[in-house]
């Protein structure tokens, strides 16, 4: 498996497997996110470019995470670097 950073090149591949990740939710009824709140300037608002990944087997795009060192709303004891919470975990219709 291969981990890729996430740059202004792949960011728009990044946050179309998000969205149809939440669009596929949304359909059997279980959301978890938004769809509007998915588009590039809404993540960059919140998380930062660095840990956004994507994940390539054989050349094949397997999935896409965000790997956060810190996330004060959940974990405010928690001081940064201390540990790691990933967020917003998808696996892409495999067409890419």
């Amino acid at each position: 498996m291969e981990i890729i950073d996430v740059n202004d090149s792949n960011l728009k591949l990044f946050t179309t497997v998000l969205i149809e990740s939440a669009e596929w939710l949304n359909s059997i009824k279980q959301s978890m996110w938004k769809v509007e709140d998915l588009t590039p300037e809404i993540l960059l608002k919140s998380y930062d470019m660095e840990d956004m990944k994507l994940c390539y087997a054989n050349g094949n795009l397997i999935g896409v995470y965000i790997l956060q060192w810190y996330d004060a709303l959940f974990w405010p004891e928690l001081r940064k670097e201390d540990t790691g919470c990933v967020t917003f975990m998808s696996l892409p219709d495999f067409k890419y």
